[in-house]
């Protein structure tokens, strides 16, 4: 019981460590670190779009970005997707799809 014990004690140590660590590169430090082979990889399928974009390219495309993920019109978004989904099923219902 004392080995299970300690286990756990070592996996909330590890937990908690990752958490910190993870806030740190993600949320307090993120510009401090290159996106390296990701940005590579993408930049011929993507372009210079939000992942593999350079700092300066990045924040100039999230400013313009933003307004598309306001809860208001992420909610009006998807009325438009429901009401064109249920044509769109009327439609092959119709056609026996």
């Amino acid at each position: 019981m004392e080995e299970f014990t300690n286990l756990r004690l070592v996996q909330r140590h590890l937990l908690s460590s990752l958490i910190l660590l993870l806030r740190h590169v993600l949320r307090e430090n993120a510009f401090s670190y290159d996106k390296g082979v990701l940005a590579e990889i993408l930049e011929p399928v993507m372009g210079k779009g939000l992942i593999p974009a350079d700092l300066d390219t990045w924040k100039l495309r999230r400013r313009a970005i933003t307004p598309a993920f306001h809860a208001l019109y992420l909610e009006a978004m998807v009325k438009v997707f429901s009401n064109c989904s249920e044509k769109m099923i009327l439609k092959l219902k119709l056609k026996n799809l």
